[in-house]
Formats: structure tokens, C-alpha cells, sequence
């Protein structure tokens, strides 16, 4: 973004909040756990299918669930944030 607006008029300032940084490397972390978690995931349902025990897991869905939405809510509001203070 920053070199964004380098280029751009003198006039548009661009205001750093100094969140985006953060936030931007939690949510790589986040989707690099996610993998790990849908790789063992993956794991543990084909083993329960070539032994013929096939089972759901509510609670890993929940939880994949509650993580994504929570993500998602932060960046909204610090966009929300973000915009209002400019």
C-alpha cells in the first residue's frame, strides 16, 4: 500500500494505524495452523474409512467455524476503524 501511494497524488495521505502489520501476519498464522489442522484432519477420516468406522466430528467443525468468523469480524472492524479515522 505503501508504495500505492507513493505515486499518488501529495494531496491523498495515506494513515497508518499500525494494526494492518499485525493483523496481516496473524491471519498467515492462522491459515497456516488451519492447514495443519485439515491435514490431520484429513488423516484421521481416512484411516476411519478404510477401517469401515466413519464418524462425524461436530466440535472440529465448530471450532474451524468460531476461528474463521472470528478472523473475519476483526477485520471487519478494523476496516470499519480504519475508514472512519481518515
Amino acid at each position: 500500500m505503501r508504495e500505492m501511494s507513493s505515486g499518488a497524488s501529495q494531496a491523498m495521505r495515506v494513515r497508518h494505524t499500525g494494526i494492518s502489520e499485525v493483523l496481516g501476519e496473524c491471519m498467515n498464522g492462522l491459515g497456516g495452523v488451519l492447514t495443519v489442522f485439515a491435514a490431520w484432519r484429513y488423516r484421521v477420516v481416512n484411516r476411519a474409512i478404510e477401517r469401515g468406522e466413519i464418524e462425524a466430528d461436530p466440535r472440529m467443525v465448530m471450532a474451524i467455524t468460531v476461528i474463521i468468523l472470528t478472523a473475519a469480524v476483526a477485520v471487519i472492524v478494523y476496516m470499519i476503524i480504519s475508514v472512519a479515522a481518515v
